[in-house]
């Protein structure tokens, strides 16, 4: 729908421009961008200023040490793999990456309980799928002419601006940029190497820096670089649209980079979808007059539904984690205690009088009967299937998430 907005080519129609000379000519991606992103993160910075939650932390100053590098060599070499599959899917994003690294190294690798205590390839297993992420992002762009990422679609929207048309067709009309791009990826990741880790303090300590004095920094360096680019003063009222809009998708949970992928791939899709309606006619049975067009769309349908399963598996698979290392960590906490506590008092049902309802006697029948079961669940040291012990009875430990807590009477 933006790129929809102005003069139609074709049919002269003004369209979405609401009687505004200037959007007559359509809304620029640097605006775009600038304004999702920067002006987002800047609202977003006043609002956690506004509610005091953002404050400067001490920077450490421990490094990785041989033998954490050797403790996490495997992880390294195969977290990286998991992260360019997932790269290469167009809208899966680092996120997702880093999530099923995450997951799958804690099923391979986590077999004493060693994560979440300290082990480094907790930390090295989504950091190296997200930096693949990236490279495999690219796939997608330079073959297919399809962002991967957000940061895919800039650069896409970067080169239809110096009209470049990224593509299959690239490597042979302009095989300078495009074997360019590939090559940067390489010289890039050598020269962040050599350029982050000698700087890597100075960087921490940037994170020091009062959040009020860098919101007006930000804005100023956001409204200076539109204004240079674009050179029109309304440009830098049209800059708060995407911000308000971009800061209302972020609070409603929603990524930034979809929009960026419908700006950049919108005109494109317009363009083609009206030359092939030209050529049958303005028949709509070309859209669907062969196989390979059918197998197409099945294939977007697959890459619309995989990014949304994966971002569940991924979520599903953090919640379980969060909610194994509650119980795990109550549960040994109790343990270590229990050889020193009394043991649990035994709860017999009374005799009642013979005037005593018999739904009372029920009752009271049944919680003789659970206290039963948790006393020697609490000598076994297990639990019954699909309730809570007895030591989780009395730590009030979280049940696990796949397991419903039982309502106490």
């Amino acid at each position: 729908m933006l790129t929809t907005i102005g003069i139609d080519a074709n049919t002269g129609v003004a369209r979405y421009t609401f009687g505004i000379p200037d959007i007559l000519t359509g809304i620029d991606f640097p605006i775009i961008v600038v304004g999702l992103f920067g002006m987002t993160g800047l609202l977003t910075l006043v609002e956690h200023q506004a509610r005091g939650s953002l404050k400067s932390r001490p920077v450490d100053k421990s490094f990785v040490n041989w033998a954490d590098l050797s403790l996490a060599k495997w992880t390294i070499l195969r977290s990286p793999v998991i992260g360019f599959i997932i790269g290469i899917l167009p809208g899966a994003g680092a996120s997702v990456a880093s999530a099923l690294a995450y997951g799958t190294e804690k099923r391979i690798s986590d077999k004493n309980g060693s994560f979440g205590t300290g082990d480094v390839r907790r930390l090295a297993a989504p950091e190296a799928a997200h930096s693949a992420a990236a490279g495999g992002s690219m796939v997608p762009m330079l073959t297919l002419g399809i962002p991967g990422s957000g940061a895919t679609a800039i650069l896409l929207g970067a080169l239809l601006m110096f009209n470049i048309r990224s593509g299959p067709m690239m490597f042979t009309q302009r095989s300078e940029v495009a074997w360019g791009l590939v090559m940067s990826m390489y010289i890039g990741n050598v020269a962040r190497l050599n350029i982050k880790l000698p700087l890597v303090g100075l960087f921490a300590r940037m994170l020091t820096i009062p959040q009020h004095s860098l919101t007006p920094l930000i804005a100023v360096l956001a409204l200076i670089g539109i204004y240079t680019i674009v050179g029109n003063p309304h440009d830098l009222f049209m800059i708060t649209m995407p911000g308000v809009f971009g800061w209302f998708l972020r609070k409603l949970e929603f990524s930034l980079a979809p929009v960026i992928f419908g700006f950049v791939l919108g005109s494109l899709f317009e363009d083609n979808l009206r030359r092939a309606l030209s050529i049958s006619g303005g028949g709509r049975g070309i859209l669907v007059s062969n196989w390979t067009r059918i197998l197409l769309y099945v294939l977007a349908l697959l890459v619309m539904v995989l990014p949304i399963w994966l971002a569940r598996r991924a979520r599903k698979v953090s919640n379980d984690e969060t909610a194994t290392t509650d119980w795990s960590s109550c549960l040994r906490l109790h343990r270590q205690k229990r050889r020193r506590s009394p043991p649990l008092p035994r709860l017999q049902a009374r005799r009642l009088p013979r005037r005593s309802s018999s739904r009372l006697a029920r009752s009271l029948s049944r919680k003789a009967r659970a206290s039963g079961r948790a006393r020697v669940a609490a000598r076994q040291g297990t639990g019954i299937s699909g309730q809570r012990t007895a030591s989780a009875w009395l730590l009030r430990c979280p049940a696990p998430s796949r397991v419903p807590a039982p309502r106490r009477r």
